[in-house]
């Protein structure tokens, strides 16, 4: 199972590679790219960065920022 997430500038990261053969170098690589933009986010690095992403697709938006308080979507 594959999961994708985008990261702190909008390109699309892997978040789990599954079975897919990629070298450590690239996995610590996309790692590093969604750790920046979780940093940024001020939250862990999880599955609902996935969620947030499709929603915003639909959205018209890019990336899945997490809602602030008292703000409105």
């Amino acid at each position: 199972k594959i999961l994708p997430a985008r990261d702190n500038e909008g390109s699309v990261r892997i978040l789990e590679f599954g079975n897919l053969g990629f070298n450590e170098d690239i996995k610590l690589f996309h790692r590093l790219k969604l750790e920046e933009r979780a940093k940024a986010e001020g939250r862990e690095i999880t599955f609902q960065m996935t969620v947030d992403d499709i929603y915003a697709v639909s959205n018209g938006e890019m990336i899945g920022r997490p809602q602030q308080k008292g703000q409105k979507k």
